[in-house]
């Protein structure tokens, strides 16, 4: 028994540094609980039903320390540190002007979503006809699809595709259990391109990121658990001489909605860039983004956040006003740092 001692101190001892090493890796946590994402995964709904932006895992970290450190300390101060480090504080009065004005004539020059950032790219094989996508976990990439998309399977991925179609839904989503919010479809850097009518994505329990959709009645149909970011709607069909009721977003919106950071162009005359249902939503979030069109702008939920947007016209702003953009914004709002885009102004919360 003696002799096999210093064996198995030696392999305990490799199992120590063997986890070590895994934990200095930047392992995720496992994919049920709250403390890390799935590989992979944008963004997650935590259990307690709301949005959580996941991150990377800690590779870059690691790697930007040894370069930064070894490259930059002995140029600068061999260069000239005096007569550098005077011009560097005067730029910072300079540094922090008046946020831009006129941004919705070239929303990604003041770095929000347009044509430049977001949609398909590249080359994409041709697929006529419509698709059903129900195998769960697949990921759906790199197409153009000449029809519609319904998904009928939990957890897919559909990834640098263009849709062009006569379509109720471009895409459309029947979650595979009404209850499971961890089973999210993912639309990411996909163009939709409506014919005439119909919803450019619904109706639940999705992400999506870097889309650009167009020519729809409504860019999207929202119900529940529903993220959009980074995304771009814009050219939809106006309701001039039809009986379209034409908006970015519309829906019931029940509960955990977040829209962050999206250029939401509807036609001056349409109903709104978001229309939300006052009666019952809860959980709702719409920030850092670019707003215009519409009879007013946003039809404000039951419960929510509305901070740091930037709203253009509508139907009934004119000569200037701000007392038009949104409506229906009761106590339950809370409403800071809107401003016009036109001239920077502060738009103020109307009920």
């Amino acid at each position: 028994m003696n002799g096999k001692r210093p064996w198995i101190i030696a392999f305990g001892l490799t199992l120590v540094a063997l986890f070590s090493v895994l934990q200095m890796s930047g392992a995720t946590a496992d994919p049920g609980t709250t403390e890390g994402c799935r590989t992979g995964v944008y963004a997650e709904v935590m259990t307690d039903g709301t949005w959580r932006l996941c991150t990377t895992p800690s590779v870059s970290p690691s790697v930007s320390p040894s370069a930064s450190p070894s490259v930059s300390p002995s140029p600068s101060p061999s260069v000239s540190p005096s007569p550098s480090t005077s011009p560097s504080v005067s730029p910072s009065p300079s540094t922090s002007p008046a946020p831009p004005t006129g941004c919705l004539a070239d929303p990604s020059a003041c770095g929000y979503p347009d044509a430049d950032n977001t949609g398909a790219q590249g080359t994409l094989t041709v697929v006529n006809g419509n698709v059903r996508l129900s195998t769960a976990g697949m990921v759906y990439a790199d197409k153009e699809v000449r029809g519609c998309i319904e998904v009928t399977a939990p957890s897919v991925t559909i990834r640098n595709v263009k849709i062009t179609g006569d379509c109720s839904y471009s895409i459309d989503y029947y979650p595979y259990s009404n209850t499971r919010t961890d089973q999210h479809m993912v639309v990411e850097n996909v163009t939709i391109i409506c014919q005439s009518h119909g919803n450019g994505i619904g109706e639940l329990n999705f992400i999506a990121r870097r889309v650009n959709i167009s020519g729809c009645e409504n860019g999207l149909d929202v119900d529940r658990d529903v993220l959009l970011v980074d995304s771009y709607i814009h050219d939809l069909v106006p309701e001039t001489g039809n009986s379209f009721h034409t908006d970015s977003i519309q829906g019931i919106q029940t509960r955990n909605i977040v829209y962050d950071h999206n250029t939401l162009i509807s036609p001056r005359i349409a109903t709104s860039a978001i229309i939300a249902d006052n009666l019952t939503t809860n959980g709702w979030t719409l920030k850092n983004s670019l707003l215009n069109g519409g009879g007013y702008t946003v039809y404000c939920p039951k419960t929510g956040t509305i901070t740091n947007n930037r709203f253009g016209d509508n139907q009934w702003t004119n000569s200037g006003s701000n007392q038009s953009y949104a409506t229906s914004c009761g106590a339950g709002i809370t409403w800071s740092g809107n401003v016009r885009d036109a001239t920077g102004l502060a738009v103020p919360k109307l009920g």
